[in-house]
C-alpha cells in the first residue's frame, strides 16, 4: 500500500524536476515552467476520466474513438517529456508552443464532444484551456485560445447537420464570456507581474548598494583603524564592525554579543567608570565620550577613545 501511495509522489517529483526553472530565469519564464506540471496532471486526469466514462457508457456509439483520443493525449505527454521544453520556453517560440498546445487540447475536446454530444459532459472541459491560458499566457495568446475554444465548440455543434440549437448557442456564448474574462485576467496578471519585477529589481539594487556601502565603510574603518558598534539596550544585543573585532583581537565567536560581554574586554580598573558613563548617557539621552583601556586575548593593553550617542 505504501508503495502504491509513494509512486504518484515520486512521479510528481520527477515531473517538477524535469521542468524546473533555472536560477537566472525571469519571473515570467518561471511561471511558464511551473504551469507545465499542472498541465501534465490535468491531461492525465481528463484522459483517465474519459477512459472511465467510455467504459461506463460502452453501449453508446463512438466509445472506441473516445479511448483513442484519450490514449493520444496520454501519449502526447511522452512526446512532451522528450522535447527540450525548457529551451523552447526560454526562446522566441514560446508563445507558438503554448498556443499550439492549447489549440491541440481544444481539438481533442471537440472530437470527444462530437463523439458524445455537444451538450454532454465534455462541453464543461472546454473551459480548461481558457483557465490554463489565463494563468500564464499573455493577453494576445489568451485571446487566440479563446477564439479557438469558441470555434471548436461551434464546429461540434454544427457537425450533427441540424444547426446550432438555442442551448448550444448559449454554451458558446458562455465560453465567449469566459474567454473575455480570461483576457482581462491575463492583462491584470501581466500588470501585476511587471510591478512585482520592478519591485524585485529595486530591492536587488538596494541590496547591492547597501552591500557596496558596507564594504566601503569596512575598508575605510580598516584604513583609519576605527571601529563602530551598536547596542540594542532593550534586547541587550551588541553589534560590532569587523574592524572593531580586529582592534580587540577577537572574532565573533570569542565574545558574547551583550553589554556585559563588552565590559569583560575592558580593563578591570576602568569597567565601573565606563559602565557609569554609559548609564548616565542613557538616562540623559546625550552624546558621550570616554577613554578606556582594553585587554586583548594575548594580554596586550590598549587605550581607546570611544564615543556614541543615544538613539531613541
Amino acid at each position: 500500500m505504501e508503495s502504491l501511495i509513494a509512486r504518484p509522489g515520486r512521479l510528481a517529483q520527477r515531473i517538477e524536476r524535469r521542468f524546473a526553472e533555472g536560477p537566472d530565469d525571469s519571473p515570467e519564464i518561471c511561471l511558464r515552467l511551473e504551469s507545465i506540471p499542472v498541465a501534465f496532471w490535468l491531461t492525465i486526469l481528463v484522459s483517465l476520466g474519459t477512459l472511465d466514462y467510455a467504459a461506463l457508457t460502452w453501449s453508446r456509439p463512438y466509445r472506441a474513438r473516445m479511448c483513442v483520443v484519450a490514449g493520444f493525449a496520454l501519449g502526447s505527454l511522452g512526446l512532451l517529456w522528450l522535447m527540450p521544453v525548457r529551451r523552447i520556453v526560454r526562446s522566441r517560440w514560446r508563445e507558438a508552443f503554448f498556443v499550439g498546445w492549447s489549440v491541440l487540447d481544444v481539438v481533442m475536446l471537440a472530437i470527444l464532444a462530437q463523439a458524445d454530444s455537444p451538450m454532454g459532459p465534455f462541453a464543461v472541459f472546454f473551459v480548461l484551456p481558457l483557465v490554463f491560458a489565463s494563468v500564464s499566457y499573455p493577453r494576445t495568446a489568451v485571446l487566440l485560445v479563446a477564439l479557438a475554444d469558441v470555434l471548436g465548440y461551434l464546429a461540434v455543434a454544427l457537425a450533427d447537420g441540424h444547426g446550432i440549437s438555442p442551448e448550444e448557442a448559449l454554451v458558446a456564448l458562455g465560453l465567449g464570456c469566459a474567454g473575455l474574462m480570461c483576457v482581462l485576467h491575463a492583462r491584470n496578471t501581466k500588470r501585476q507581474r511587471l510591478e512585482t519585477e520592478a519591485v524585485t529589481a529595486a530591492l536587488r539594487l538596494s541590496e547591492e548598494s547597501h552591500r557596496e556601502r558596507a564594504e566601503q565603510m569596512s575598508e575605510a574603518q580598516q584604513i583609519a583603524h576605527l571601529g563602530s558598534w551598536e547596542w540594542d539596550v532593550q534586547a541587550d544585543r551588541v553589534a560590532w564592525s569587523q574592524e572593531l573585532y580586529r582592534i580587540y583581537g577577537l572574532t565573533v565567536q570569542d565574545m558574547a554579543p551583550t553589554f556585559a560581554g563588552y565590559l569583560s574586554c575592558v580593563h578591570p580598573d576602568d569597567r565601573e567608570r565606563v559602565s557609569r558613563t554609559v548609564a548616565s548617557a542613557l538616562e540623559a539621552g546625550e552624546v558621550f565620550r570616554f577613554q578606556e583601556r582594553i585587554v586583548r586575548p594575548d594580554g596586550e593593553v590598549r587605550t581607546l577613545e570611544s564615543q556614541g550617542r543615544v538613539v531613541s
